[in-house]
């Protein structure tokens, strides 16, 4: 609607009043009626474009982008109308596999006989600020869910488990706190009864003692069974991001359970998987285009070696005999074909191939 306003409408309202309505008026008022609709058009066209950074999408020149052109191994013999359509089969596959949602700005084009040039703009400064945002949620997110039984046994014998790993968490403090307790008992324990050990003293005494050390390191393995120790990793998180949103019937849908389940492991960073998820929501949102032409690589790499297979038919046979392929096919099967150049192959999906 506005482009038709800009480009239409507004074109025809000025040239109605320089060819009717400013004839009608006065040769003293005419300046002033010209600089007030000049003022009005300025106001519109001003209008139109702030903010800038919102409504006017800079090209790749002004905005900064990437542009890679990629080989295509072509068959020989093949002229250049199945090179053209060889290529576009290929820009059509990388497609759907290096962006099948269509939600990033993406751009390739044949260039010549066998290139492909795929165009990627870098994004603004308002994504790249809620991709900052994001990748430091989940720094957070992964300090607090990152507790190996190393750096847990480190703490405890220094003797400060509760305030080096519970900072910022009370009840994960507690539980530190009772395990340094039970840490440092079970210790104490294990000392006097090997100290004991060394020396003549009444068997009664030695087993009161091993009794005692027995029971402060039972008391020590229940404590440390209620500190969670594991580590999240940020490929784990951010693939639980990707997966589907949308809800089932029962209200779940793929992401809320995988979710779920990352909730009840680590507990003590529930606040701080929240923040993640809202930063990754906001981040996606904004986001069309990938952070890094490195992304684009992998992507383009992660499709695969495309092989491609040129279709023969009766008005395009390329020097085969399709009538005795038919043939062959019926008496002996798909792999009966006795033909060096061609072959039959599967169709996994019969609407691809109907116009």
């Amino acid at each position: 609607m506005q482009l038709l306003f800009y480009t239409l409408v507004l074109p025809l309202l000025l040239a109605l009043y320089a060819l009717a309505f400013r004839k009608s008026v006065g040769p003293a008022r005419r300046p002033f009626a010209d600089a007030l609709v000049i003022a009005a058009t300025c106001g519109i066209m001003a209008w139109a474009i702030v903010p800038v950074e919102q409504k006017v999408k800079l090209g790749r020149d002004l905005r900064g982008g990437v542009s890679l052109v990629y080989s295509v191994s072509m068959p020989e013999g093949v002229d250049d109308e199945t090179k053209g359509e060889l290529l576009k089969e290929t820009i059509k596959t990388l497609k759907n596999r290096v962006n099948p949602q269509g939600v990033l700005d993406l751009t390739m084009t044949p260039q010549g006989d066998d290139r492909i040039e795929v165009v990627m703009p870098l994004p603004g400064e308002e994504v790249r600020a809620a991709g900052k945002a994001y990748r430091d949620a989940v720094d957070a997110l992964l300090a607090k869910a990152r507790l190996t039984p190393r750096e847990l046994d480190a703490a405890l014998a220094a003797g400060a488990a509760a305030d080096e790993l519970g900072k910022g968490d009370s009840a994960r403090a507690a539980k530190l706190a009772a395990l340094q307790a039970a840490y440092t008992a079970a210790m104490d324990a294990r000392t006097r009864f090997e100290g004991a050990s060394g020396m003549n003293m009444q068997a009664a005494e030695l087993d009161r003692l091993a009794d005692e050390a027995a029971t402060a390191e039972l008391a020590y393995d229940t404590a440390r069974a209620a500190i969670q120790t594991g580590a999240l990793s940020a490929s784990r998180f951010g693939r639980i991001m990707a997966m589907p949103s949308v809800a089932d019937k029962a209200g779940e849908s793929e992401r809320s359970t995988a979710l779920a389940a990352l909730r009840a492991e680590f507990p003590a960073a529930g606040a701080e998987i929240d923040a993640a998820v809202r930063a990754y929501d906001a981040y996606s949102g904004l986001r069309t285009v990938l952070d890094d032409p490195e992304d684009l690589k992998r992507l383009l790499k992660g499709a695969g070696v495309l092989d491609f297979r040129i279709a023969v038919t009766a008005s395009n046979s390329m020097g085969v005999n399709v009538d005795e392929l038919r043939t062959q096919l019926a008496e002996g099967g798909p792999l009966a074909a006795e033909s060096p150049v061609a072959r039959w192959f599967r169709i996994n999906q019969l609407s691809e191939w109907y116009r």
